[in-house]
């Protein structure tokens, strides 16, 4: 089936059909990574299903690296997907750490971005949440 090109505008709800279009569009130009995160069961810890190096791999090949996920709004389950924006290697003092970053646009057109971090190149990313005052 041919790629069908979904002129968005503001206060569209990204449906679950509509996310595998994007998918399918993807994987029909070419190739691409669509990667998505675990949430912990303590609800502070993302792990994100691919590695620094699987995203790096797939941007040295010129496929496109997005994050996907769904969320729970007054409207129901939504589902968004951010484009990388930030992939680069930080030495700190106890040696380098990886850091792959995804940014996009959420509810209420607040710009924000997922910044996912591990200290091997081969390991899952995480990115630790803030908690509020009332949660620690």
């Amino acid at each position: 089936m041919a790629y069908i090109k979904t002129v968005w505008e503001n206060g569209d709800v990204i449906t679950k059909e509509k996310l595998n279009n994007i998918e399918n569009g993807i994987t029909n130009a070419g190739g691409g990574l669509v990667t998505t995160f675990t949430t912990s069961e303590d609800g502070y810890t993302d792990t994100l299903d691919a590695s620094y190096n699987d995203i790096k791999g797939a941007c040295l090949s010129g496929k496109a690296v997005y994050l996907a996920f769904s969320f729970a709004s007054p409207l129901g389950v939504n589902y968004d997907i951010f484009p990388i924006y930030r992939l680069e290697t930080r030495t700190i003092d106890s040696g380098p750490i990886y850091l792959v970053s995804f940014i996009g646009v959420v509810e209420d057109d607040v710009q924000t971005n997922y910044t996912f971090t591990a200290k091997n190149p081969d390991d899952p990313l995480t990115r630790q949440k803030v908690q509020s005052p009332d949660d620690r």
